[in-house]
């Protein structure tokens, strides 16, 4: 009976990391998509943007016209640019990542409980970084696509056709460019977000207010919580990763990137993108941990 429960779960956790993936691409597309032109180093193909000048206003307005410098909203479209290698990025990503969360706190090593412990914070910070890691390095080809797809200096008419010219002219490795600033950013949110999100959510239940009929009111909020206080910390990486994977002339490291962005921008340039990015990661938390809460304590009943 464990061992299908244990099944049951992991399904559970697939499904909600599928759904909430797939409703996040499509929801939130554009504050990713005004993040990156914040990010990107320079503008091949609008002139209305330049890197000394940019806000979201002038880059929802330059979006928005047309050729006759008029607002079109059929140009709308545009803020989902990206959408599709997106998409392929984060429905098998999403998935993944709750599946292994979910089988790694309920292995003998990495045992964890929701009801606390010596070592809960460490296995929650095990958890974290595993599940992400592994997740980043499977769909990092496709996060690569997506940002260059978003800053509209690359016209690559297809996925495909994008992989064959990142291969051609870069090389292999050039499909993981950008993957350590990633893999820096991304292991610090997890590893700082599910400890303080279990530990969040640990306090809030044994609150003498914890409601079972609010449940899912106040695992909204301990995502909040979590989400709000890990993107700041993780910001200064997302700059970095942007500025390394819209860059395909120059083959710069990780310090390089930091060292030139700081003496371009001064340390405000680290985090450029901030609002929409935290928007979007906030509102993307608050729903997928609802549902993969939701989701897996129904399996279990």
């Amino acid at each position: 009976m464990s061992y299908i429960r244990d099944k049951t779960n992991i399904s559970y956790s697939i499904l909600s990391g599928a759904i909430s993936g797939s409703f996040s691409s499509i929801a939130f597309q554009p504050f990713e998509f005004i993040k990156t032109k914040l990010q990107q180093p320079e503008f091949v193909q609008n002139s209305r943007l330049t890197p000394n000048n940019r806000n979201i206003k002038l880059i929802i307005r330059s979006t928005l016209l047309d050729s006759n410098n008029q607002i079109s909203f059929l140009n709308l479209r545009k803020f989902w640019i990206g959408l599709t290698p997106s998409l392929l990025r984060a429905i098998p990503g999403a998935a993944f990542y709750f599946a292994s969360v979910d089988y790694l706190k309920n292995t003998s090593m990495l045992s964890h409980s929701d009801f606390g412990g010596p070592n809960q914070m460490l296995h929650s910070l095990l958890i974290g970084v595993l599940s992400r890691s592994i997740a980043d390095v499977v769909t990092h080809p496709l996060n690569l696509v997506k940002t260059r797809y978003e800053s509209e200096n690359f016209k690559y008419k297809s996925i495909l056709s994008a992989f064959k010219s990142i291969l051609r002219q870069e090389g292999v490795h050039g499909l993981f460019k950008g993957l350590m600033p990633t893999l820096v950013r991304d292991i610090s949110y997890s590893g700082t977000y599910y400890p303080l999100y279990t530990k969040t959510k640990l306090i809030v239940k044994q609150s003498e207010y914890f409601s079972k009929d609010q449940e899912s009111a106040y695992f909204a909020i301990c995502a909040l919580i979590s989400s709000t206080l890990t993107c700041a910390l993780t910001q200064p990486p997302d700059v970095i990763r942007s500025y390394m994977q819209l860059s395909c002339k120059d083959e710069k490291s990780f310090l390089k990137t930091a060292t030139e962005i700081y003496s371009k921008n001064g340390f405000k340039g680290f985090f450029a993108g901030f609002l929409p990015r935290s928007t979007r990661k906030i509102l993307m938390s608050v729903f997928s941990w609802t549902l993969y809460e939701k989701l897996t304590s129904r399996s279990n009943k």
